[in-house]
């Protein structure tokens, strides 16, 4: 499968991005283009999101074997790995089955661990929206409010609608795919073996998705882990906390194995 990607620099060590569910390159655009004075910076569109192509297998298997088969592609032989979300959980069983292509890790704002399949509701908003009704992005922000009160997280969705060359809007995300695997993507990544490189967790404070009680399960599986809490900020920190979170990446980075 040929994914999309976006590039930023071409020196230095390249440093792989793998957004999180329902995201996309756009919402790295900014921090990938502040790390690439320092590293060459590729942003991936999963299959089923942006304009990567659709599959009915949205497993983390397949997830995996795209990004193994992109860094083939690209002749990259080992790469700095940073994951959001679900792109963490991809970028954490990667380096599990790959461990000698996958140099750091960057986790930002997941653990190694099941989660509720908490995003259902924005699933089922997305496929219960007729598209063919909608005739401007403000019809559909308006649509989605009853459903999914935060504007921001609309505002978030809608960055993967797309009018087509009809005049219609379409989603560039897989709705079905995704709705198919959701429960199996809530489930903790499969790892057999404990990561042994430099590893960066970034949490966000007021998200709930790294807690306390997670260090110990972090450091079992990533001995080399450093564990970072960015204060006032909740799941999207890299949004929210942008200039903290450039600079948590870049110390760590900077830093000796």
């Amino acid at each position: 499968m040929n994914l999309n990607f976006r590039r930023w620099g071409s020196s230095g060590k390249p440093l792989i991005i793998v957004h999180g569910l329902f995201g996309s390159t756009v919402n790295w655009q900014s921090i990938g283009l502040q790390l690439s004075e320092q590293w060459s910076v590729i942003a991936l569109d999963l299959r089923n999101h942006g304009d990567s192509p659709h599959h009915p297998d949205f497993s983390y298997a397949a997830i995996v074997e795209d990004l193994n088969a992109f860094m083939a592609q690209e002749r990259i032989e080992k790469a700095i790995l940073m994951g959001h979300s679900l792109g963490g959980k991809i970028v954490m069983s990667f380096a599990d089955r790959f461990p000698q292509k996958a140099e750091r890790l960057i986790i930002v704002d997941i653990a190694p661990k099941p989660y509720p399949a908490s995003h259902r509701d924005l699933l089922q908003a997305m496929i219960d929206l007729d598209l063919s009704r909608i005739k401007s992005r403000k019809e559909a922000l308006d649509a989605l409010a009853a459903a999914i009160p935060s504007l921001a997280i609309r505002q978030f969705l809608l960055k993967s609608m797309k009018r087509g060359s009809d005049g219609r809007y379409r989603w560039q995300i897989n709705l079905d795919a995704i709705d198919h695997h959701l429960d199996a993507l809530s489930q903790g990544p499969s790892l057999k073996n404990p990561y042994l490189n430099p590893s960066l967790f970034i949490s966000g404070s007021a998200s709930g998705y790294i807690t306390a009680e997670d260090a110990e399960l972090i450091h079992r599986l990533y001995p080399n882990a450093r564990i970072v809490t960015i204060d006032g900020t909740g799941h999207w920190l890299h949004a929210d906390a942008q200039a903290q979170t450039v600079e948590t990446i870049r110390t760590f980075l900077q830093s000796p194995s």
